[in-house]
């Protein structure tokens, strides 16, 4: 009976292997590595936690322009990355998952769980890098023949494993990594095809539209477009043909930038003009003071990266030696490669560089493994003899332990990424289940959070809802009626924003009953005397009683309950040209309005709030 089970099950397994010939088997093979990296991809995703608890920028920013492609919306307006491609992504994952999955209306089941649809991204965005290293290497066994290039290939992510950690994410970096991957197949295949066989004019097309790809996801990746032209032996006008396909390409891409080229060249024009991130710092292309200890940080990050593009360029000049290689060609085809992969790499830290961000390189550590490919292609060209045939056992060996030991010391790392990841993650969802318990569901919220989260989900939403600009309408309604009673405090303007909306608070007030609570995010501290100068335009002090609810004294995050005693609540139907009049009285009286001052400062509220409260007071008090 046992022997009968097993025999059920084991012969459709041999059956498929029966008739097949050991490339076959190859190609079968070559899916093993895509899926252990896709496996640790989704376990590094899921370790992450919640998203809108702390990894708000940028995935919630793509998400909601992606929800409104999803839907049908194409007039995106952000353009900052741009990263239009993912955000097609991301429409495409969330109109599968809706379709699977949906249990409401496609905005509705969207609003209700935004979380579900990260992680279909997210899961798509790692099946396409998947799908990517998978053909790729088959591309590159049909092209080389070699068995040890395509495997090699399929390691490139875990060349360094800040790969990996970005793949748990939704970042146009993550992406990135797909356009380099096919870069590589196609420099490749480039080395590898014969003068005569290789039509440029073809493949110029599909150069452009690769790196045209990779600029639309983020402008980090504009100096990957000098590789085909130092790759390609052509004439000017070929590579001119390379270079309008390339425009063409990024203007198809990402067509945001094309129909808001005004605010995109606006942006451009900031990020090169000023030294610091996003376009702030001084007036300045770089702050020089900034450049030696960030390439020291980049340096220390992975040295094997720097020795690697060292021991590549003393590979490079061996084509010049006479009769050290079986093909001249392919030689100089790979000493060019070479030579445009350094290039590029050296571009790229000089844009990193410019306005400091660490995960602006992070896709390009790509680069790591390709060059021990071009250095095996090289080093697999020498000229047999009987010596070099015993150089080039020695070198594949040592090739291959210098690989298992970088990827040995990068499972180490990744291991120890993956530990943080869900240490921060199960903190962070401690604390915001202790702060969404202690917060009323149905009392006024006023948030002011950092830019990478929140306990509160409505945050999260309302940093997305933001950054879909024109298509914020899409949303506004059911966001007002899914959560009227959550405020935001932005420090670009001196009223609360609500959907869209921008009130003050009365508004607030009228949806209170007796109290409202205030979450101060991590380093927001200074806030709370804006907030409360704005609270006591309408509030009596005297009848406010403040209470901290929580307060974590190493980052000063808090929540605060304003409870309003005594019917505290100033009147606000008074008429504002009255209380204006009476106002202008205040300040023409010097005595008085020195009064005013010193109240204001005795109560640590701004002259302005002081001298609304007077006014108010002596119009409801005129005897």
């Amino acid at each position: 009976m046992i022997r009968r089970i097993f025999s059920t099950i084991t012969t459709p397994i041999q059956e498929l292997f029966k008739y097949r010939n050991r490339k076959d088997l190859f190609h079968i093979s070559l899916l093993i590595i895509p899926a252990i990296y896709l496996l640790n991809t989704y376990i590094k995703h899921y370790l992450q936690g919640a998203f809108y608890l702390g990894t708000v920028d940028p995935e919630y920013f793509h998400l909601f322009n992606g929800i409104a492609i999803g839907g049908g919306n194409l007039a995106v307006e952000y353009t900052a990355h741009p990263g239009t491609p993912l955000e097609f992504v991301i429409a495409f994952s969330a109109r599968l998952i809706h379709f699977f999955q949906g249990n409401d209306c496609y905005l509705d089941d969207f609003l209700k769980n935004p979380e579900k649809y990260i992680h279909a991204a997210n899961l798509l965005q790692n099946l396409i890098t998947t799908l990517t290293l998978f053909i790729g290497a088959i591309l590159i066994y049909r092209s080389t023949g070699s068995r040890i290039m395509s495997l090699l290939f399929q390691l490139i992510p875990f060349g360094n494993a800040t790969l990996v950690g970005i793949a748990g994410r939704i970042l146009p970096e993550t992406l990135m990594v797909v356009p380099l991957l096919v870069l590589f197949v196609l420099v490749i295949k480039y080395i590898y095809t014969g003068k005569e066989h290789y039509k440029l004019k073809n493949e110029s097309v599909l150069w452009g539209a690769v790196v045209g790809f990779g600029i639309a996801c983020k402008m980090a990746f504009a100096p990957v477009a000098i590789l085909p032209l130092v790759l390609l032996k052509a004439s000017f006008r070929k590579k001119l043909h390379y270079i309008i396909y390339l425009f063409i390409a990024v203007c198809i891409f990402a067509y945001p930038i094309v129909v808001n080229f005004g605010e995109f060249k606006e942006w451009i024009f900031t990020m090169f003009t000023h030294s610091g991130l996003h376009g702030k710092g001084e007036s300045k292309f770089v702050d020089l003071n900034t450049i030696i200890p960030n390439f020291n940080f980049l340096f220390l990050k992975d040295r094997m990266l720097f020795l690697i593009m060292f021991l590549s360029l003393l590979f490079a000049p061996l084509p010049l030696f006479k009769n050290m290689l079986t093909n001249k060609e392919k030689g100089f085809k790979t000493t060019r490669a070479i030579v445009a992969v350094n290039i590029t790499i050296l571009l790229n830290i000089a844009f990193t560089l410019k306005h400091f961000a660490f995960h602006y390189f992070m896709p390009f550590y790509a680069f790591k493994f390709f060059l021990l490919i071009l250095i095996f292609i090289m080093f697999g060209n020498l000229r047999i003899t009987e010596t070099i045939k015993v150089v080039k056992t020695v070198f594949s060996i040592l090739l291959l332990l210098f690989c298992m030991s970088i990827l040995y010391v990068e499972k180490q790392e990744i291991g120890k990424n993956m530990i943080i990841a869900e240490k921060r993650a199960a903190e962070l969802k401690s604390k915001g289940n202790i702060l969404c318990d202690l917060t009323p569901k149905d009392a006024p919220l006023i948030i002011t959070g950092p830019y990478y989260g929140s306990p509160y989900i409505a945050y999260a939403v309302n940093e997305g809802f933001m950054m879909s600009y024109n298509l914020k309408v899409y949303f506004k309604a059911r966001l007002e009626e899914m959560y009227p009673k959550n405020f935001f405090y932005v420090g670009w303007s001196e009223h609360f924003y609500h959907w869209d909306n921008f009130v003050d608070f009365d508004f607030i007030l009228d949806k209170a009953s007796t109290e409202v609570y205030v979450y101060v995010g991590p380093g927001k501290k200074d806030n709370i005397n804006t907030i409360e100068n704005r609270l006591y335009k309408y509030l009596s002090r005297e009848h406010v009683s403040k209470e901290i609810k929580y307060h974590n004294e190493q980052t000063d995050e808090m929540l605060i309950r304003y409870f309003v005693k005594n019917n505290g609540r100033i009147k606000t139907i008074l008429n504002q040209d009255l209380i204006r009049e009476q106002i202008e009285n205040i300040k023409n009286n010097s005595n008085w309005y020195k009064l005013v001052k010193q109240k204001a400062a005795d109560r640590n509220i701004s002259i302005d709030s002081m001298l609304y409260i007077d006014a108010v007071w002596m119009i409801e008090n005129p005897n």
